[in-house]
């Protein structure tokens, strides 16, 4: 398998088990938590497991974190009502 075009692991056989392991910069998120795309590849099979988004120690499929991610932009786009509604109102 090749490397991705978005990993940033140096990779080199003194690596060991590292070496199999393809993971990319890092987005920095609130209160120091690092979201990245990480993949690893069995050496003997070369079968891939992932990618995955990993966001603190949290593994997402792309799947989910696509569905945080459109959550989180509904959830804030809801906010930007808050001007138009009467405080009390039903």
């Amino acid at each position: 398998m090749h490397c991705p075009s978005w990993c940033t692991t140096r990779h080199s056989p003194g690596l060991g088990e590292e070496n199999w392991l393809h993971v990319s910069e890092p987005l920095a998120l609130d209160d120091g938590a690092l979201a990245r795309l990480c993949l690893s590849v069995d050496p003997d099979t070369g079968t891939a497991d992932g990618p995955y988004v990993l966001i603190g120690s949290t593994e997402y499929t792309l799947k989910e974190a696509e569905g945080l991610g459109a959550a989180l932009v509904a959830l804030a786009g809801s906010g930007g009502d808050i001007g138009t509604a009467e405080v009390g109102a039903p």
